[in-house]
């Protein structure tokens, strides 16, 4: 059950990775308060559960509740993998403890795709002194090989705003982002897996209405319009984007 609850007998036998490193204020020292991240997986998803343990949770800065919060004013806890393990790419999922998400696709040099939007859902709670995070990420969002046993990049970012620290699973220098495939720590024992049919499809209808009364004639006119857009994985790392009809709402003006 995905709830933000890690009392599922199963969480407790899951592969733990723990002993996180500041990246700052004081790059390379082990971390203020102890995190750790427990997998699981099944047919459809990879299971992520995360323990933010926070020895003064009355000081917890939490800043944004929107999609796609801003970064900066929020602690936080992410999920980073590259999941073709080309050291190029990847994914982030990330949640802060009001369960607010955001989601990115990234590149080498730690450039972010705002813009793209996964699928995947993510539960959290507040416990005295941690808080729990529950991750569910389809494999059909990600891109990964055919080979029956899959190895993947993998980083975790935790930000503490009261104590400025930012910190991570594998070590990063203070001049680069968590984000950063070549720098990624290793996830394996992830077998037998099938990446399902990734389309994406997204309608959209507009509509409007003009009324105009001169003297004692009154004129309506009524105008609507529509479309989609579809998202496609043709090969793991190769995605067709399509539109018909553009929503120009939805478009950034170019002058």
């Amino acid at each position: 059950t995905l709830d933000g609850h890690l009392d599922e007998p199963m969480w407790k036998q899951a592969p733990v990775a723990a002993d996180f490193y500041q990246k700052l204020p004081s790059n390379g020292a082990p971390a203020t308060d102890r995190t750790e991240a427990h997998f699981l997986y099944d047919d459809d998803n990879l299971y992520v559960g995360v323990i933010c343990e926070d020895s003064a949770p009355e000081a917890m800065m939490i800043r944004d509740l929107r999609e796609d919060f801003d970064f900066s004013t929020t602690d936080l806890v992410q999920i980073f993998i590259d999941s073709l393990h080309d050291r190029r790419s990847g994914f982030t999922f990330v949640v802060n403890p009001a369960g607010a998400r955001r989601d990115s696709q990234v590149s080498t040099n730690g450039g972010a795709n705002q813009d793209w939007d996964g699928v995947w859902d993510a539960k959290v709670s507040i416990g005295e002194h941690a808080w729990f995070a529950e991750f569910a990420i389809p494999f059909k969002t990600l891109r990964f090989s055919s080979e029956p046993s899959q190895e993947w990049g993998l980083n975790m970012p935790r930000r503490i705003m009261h104590r400025n620290e930012e910190s991570n699973w594998a070590p990063v220098p203070i001049r680069f982002s968590g984000n950063q495939g070549d720098m990624a720590g290793t996830l394996r024992g992830i077998e037998n897996i099938r990446q399902g049919r990734n389309l994406k499809v997204k309608p959209f209808a507009i509509a409007g209405g003009t009324q105009l009364r001169t003297g004692t004639q009154r004129r309506t006119s009524r105008d609507a319009d529509g479309g989609l857009d579809v998202k496609y994985s043709l090969t793991p790392s190769i995605t067709l984007d399509a539109t018909f009809r553009t929503d120009f709402a939805q478009a950034e003006e170019i002058g």
